[in-house]
């Protein structure tokens, strides 16, 4: 159940659901060629931050997904 509203949870597993799908269809190929382009252009970005700002986008995640466990489960 935590994989569903956490998306840090899900994602990887989304990933390989594409890649596998990837290796039969074309359409899921193209979307994989964009979703890798996209995590370089991320990684990338995350890479020229200072180190106080990467701080922030990580506790930003963070609390993020506190807030939607919270949300989902606890309330």
């Amino acid at each position: 159940l935590v994989l569903v509203p956490v998306p840090e949870a899900g994602l990887p597993l989304l990933l390989v659901a594409l890649g596998l799908l990837s290796l039969e269809f074309d359409w899921a190929a193209r979307l994989m060629g964009q979703v890798i382009a996209w995590a370089a252009h991320i990684r990338t970005w995350f890479q020229r931050l200072s180190r106080p700002n990467k701080a922030l986008v990580v506790m930003a995640q963070l609390g993020l997904i506190a807030l939607i466990i919270w949300v989902v489960y606890l309330r």
